[in-house]
């Protein structure tokens, strides 16, 4: 009804970008080691070193709307064809107490003319056609593959007339950085984006959580 009907009437005017902090307020990061960013060190970034997938847990976020929901787990990487996508599995708390396993599926492409800078497009997530503006905005740069990386994102659903922004901090294994440096580097980058990190997620328990996406089935949004 929303997605080919436009019943709200909204899909083909909405900006799903209003909501976006300008570009200097929120910028990708554009060095690494004190070097121009490339488009292959910032994959190489995502991917955590892999030439498929990089695997990564939020440990911080902004928007209890989708960032701080428990064991979410992010899955930056290429399908056989090289073509970029974001999965991610997150655990839902229900209203009798139980838990369900939730997941999400993003088309991922380099923003024209920007190092690190992201659009994802979903056909259908939770029956809505979503537009991401991702933006990795700080990365570790003491090892490799890197300890942590923070990004801004923004976006919308045209056919509900819903925009929304969030940032997330990403670590390995779900805990957040501790070391001081990166704890400013962090902060420095957030207040510049006038964001506050509202929610520590729980990590503590994500047994059962489901298997990461394979090459052999690649992820076709």
């Amino acid at each position: 009804m929303f997605n080919q009907h436009d019943c709200m009437g909204t899909k083909k005017t909405y900006d799903p970008y209003q909501m976006c902090k300008p570009i200097d307020q929120a910028s990708p990061m554009v060095t690494y080691r004190g070097q121009p960013l490339t488009t292959d060190v910032a994959r190489h970034l995502l991917m955590r070193g892999s030439n498929y997938r990089g695997d990564w847990f939020v440990a911080l976020g902004k928007s209890p709307a989708f960032d701080c929901f428990d064991c979410q787990y992010f899955y930056w990487g290429y399908t056989p064809d090289q073509a970029m996508y974001y999965h991610a599995d997150y655990k839902i708390r229900k209203s009798n107490n139980d838990t369900r396993w939730q997941s999400s599926d993003f088309v991922a492409s380099e923003w024209p003319d920007m190092v690190g800078r992201y659009n994802l497009t979903a056909a259908k997530d939770h029956g809505l056609f979503l537009q991401e503006d991702w933006r990795m905005v700080a990365a570790d740069e003491s090892g490799s593959p890197p300890a942590w990386v923070a990004m801004y994102y923004c976006g919308g659903a045209p056919g509900v007339a819903n925009a929304y922004e969030g940032a997330l901090v990403l670590t390995p294994d779900g805990q957040a950085p501790t070391d001081p440096k990166a704890k400013a580097l962090i902060d420095a980058v957030f207040v510049k984006a006038n964001i506050t990190l509202k929610c520590d997620t729980d990590n503590s328990n994500c047994t059962g959580h489901p298997k990461p996406p394979s090459m052999s089935s690649a992820i076709v949004v």
